[in-house]
C-alpha cells in the first residue's frame, strides 16, 4: 500500500523535517488498523506497529505480533488461572528475546520464572534462571546486587538444606 508511494519518493529530496514527519505520519496512517509490525522507513531505527512509530523497538522483540513488554498481562493471567506451564513457556521465550535483543535486562520475567519454579519446588531450575539472569546482566554492566541475586542466595541456602 504505502510501499508504492515510498518507491517513488526520493527521501534525499525532502527539503525539511516537517515534510519528513508528514511522510512518516502518512505511512503510520496507512498502517493503522492492519495489526502488523514493520520496520521503520527511511533508515530510521524502530518499527511501526499498527500505525504507531516506536523508535526504541525492533521487530525481533515481538512474540506473536506483540512486543515482549506487552506480554506482562498474559503472564499474570496465566499464573492467576493456574496455567503455570503456559506462563513458563511464554516467560522462557521472552527471556530468549531479552538476552538477544535488548541492552537492558528487565528482571521481572526472570523473577516470575523463579517464583513459579519455587512454588513447584523445582529449586534447581529456580536457581538456574536466577544464575542465567545474573550471568547475562553482569555482561551488560548491570547492578552489582539485584533482587534476583538476593533471591538466588536464599534459594541456594534453602536448596542446600534439602536432602
Amino acid at each position: 500500500m504505502w510501499q508504492a508511494a515510498l518507491d517513488s519518493m526520493d527521501v534525499s529530496q525532502i527539503p525539511g523535517s516537517a515534510d519528513f514527519v508528514a511522510a512518516l505520519n502518512r505511512i503510520c496512517q496507512a498502517e493503522k488498523g492492519l495489526g502488523r509490525v514493520i520496520d521503520a522507513p527511511f533508515g530510521l531505527p524502530g518499527v511501526i506497529e499498527n500505525g504507531t512509530y516506536y523508535m526504541a523497538r525492533k521487530r525481533s522483540e515481538y512474540l506473536d505480533g506483540r512486543h515482549f513488554t506487552e506480554r506482562v498481562g498474559d503472564v499474570v493471567a496465566f499464573k492467576k488461572d493456574g496455567k503455570f506451564a503456559d506462563a513458563e513457556s511464554l516467560l522462557l521465550r521472552i527471556c530468549d528475546v531479552v538476552e538477544k535483543e535488548t541492552a537492558f535486562m528487565p528482571p521481572w520475567y526472570y523473577e516470575q520464572l523463579a517464583i513459579i519454579y519455587s512454588k513447584q519446588k523445582r529449586y534447581g531450575e529456580a536457581i538456574g534462571i536466577c544464575e542465567r539472569y545474573e550471568r547475562c546482566n553482569a555482561g551488560r554492566g548491570g547492578q552489582a546486587k539485584s533482587r534476583l541475586a538476593l533471591r538466588l542466595e536464599k534459594l541456594r541456602a534453602k536448596h542446600a538444606n534439602r536432602p
